[in-house]
């Protein structure tokens, strides 16, 4: 068996977004503890959308690290940020802290790392899950989940085939719930629960290995792009009004649109298949034909983009 590579950086974060929470107050939502360091990941569900937004909010009690979409778009975004310094927001993410019903890891890792509550959240870097605890998580999301956790292991020294177990013994992943107990919060619910149990394992597994002993350890590779078909439409001269795709209707816009957020780029309506890399913040998009219901739009070159993070360009602004 190979000697495992374990340089750091080796296993690259998913493509997301740094939106970091400036604006949070000590003792709101947050608490100014001295320097943080990651000694696992603590998983959340969100009970609901806009989670970066949100606990970005000065006066909001609450505040992960991470945030991400469960949905096709997979949406990332660092709000919180482990730096070392007494900076470090310690966000109020994993509390209350009930050692009398807290699962054995928990207990374990409270005593290993000080034996009192306030190193939960010094010390596991956090990310909340959009959507409630019982609705599906898209595999884009549960894809890049893996990524993350699988660059976080990486670089805290775990070999790919002792993972989820930390060289000191200690599992690298812990609920909410393993905390404060079912009865309080069942955070994060059954459905990202059960991913972080079985799925996640079979995902990072294969990932550190490749990057630990792989022929290309020291070089990953890149991601793999799927020309997008072009619709029959868009080879006219004129373009019709409206076309048919899928059984559904896309109407003619032709128009630009400013990218908000890290947005993929797709072979077809809610496929998992990237045609090209993410577009980014600031970036500009024509959009020739809109679905029906606004949700997707078809780019010049045939990409289909998810809109949720696409803002029109209004005469006014193509003017200046």
């Amino acid at each position: 068996m190979s000697t495992p590579d374990m340089t750091k950086g080796l296993v690259a974060l998913p493509e997301h977004n740094v939106a970091l929470a400036t604006r949070k107050v000590n003792g709101v939502g947050m608490d100014l503890l001295g320097p943080r360091t990651r000694h696992g990941l603590g998983w959340h569900r969100a009970q609901g959308n806009g989670a970066a937004g949100w606990l970005s909010r000065p006066d909001v009690r609450g505040l992960t690290d991470w945030a991400i979409s469960e949905n096709a778009d997979a949406t990332m975004t660092e709000i919180n940020r482990i730096t070392g310094t007494d900076a470090d927001m310690s966000g109020w993410a994993q509390g209350p802290y009930n050692s009398a019903v807290a699962s054995e890891d928990a207990r374990q890792f409270v005593a290993a790392y000080g034996g009192f509550a306030s190193v939960i959240n010094m010390h596991l870097e956090s990310i909340e899950v959009e959507g409630f605890y019982d609705d599906p998580i898209h595999d884009n999301t549960r894809r890049d989940l893996a990524r993350w956790a699988a660059s976080r292991a990486h670089d805290d020294g775990i070999a790919w085939d002792r993972y989820p177990i930390k060289p000191d013994g200690l599992t690298h992943n812990y609920g909410h719930r393993e905390f404060c107990g079912v009865a309080y919060k069942a955070c994060p619910g059954s459905v990202l629960w059960a991913y972080i149990n079985g799925e996640l394992i079979d995902r990072v597994q294969p990932i550190l290995k490749a990057a630990q002993v792989g022929a290309t350890a020291a070089k990953p590779a890149g991601p793999v792009y799927r020309r997008a078909p072009m619709p029959p439409a868009m080879k006219l001269d004129p373009m019709p009004d409206a076309t048919m795709l899928n059984g559904v209707t896309f109407r003619l816009v032709n128009r630009e649109f400013r990218v908000e957020a890290l947005t993929g780029c797709y072979t077809s309506v809610g496929s998992a298949t990237r045609s090209r890399s993410s577009l980014r913040p600031g970036d500009v998009v024509r959009i020739v034909y809109l679905h029906e219901n606004n949700k997707w739009g078809i780019a010049a070159g045939g990409s289909r983009i998810p809109m949720a993070h696409l803002s029109e360009i209004v005469d006014v602004d193509q003017a200046a």
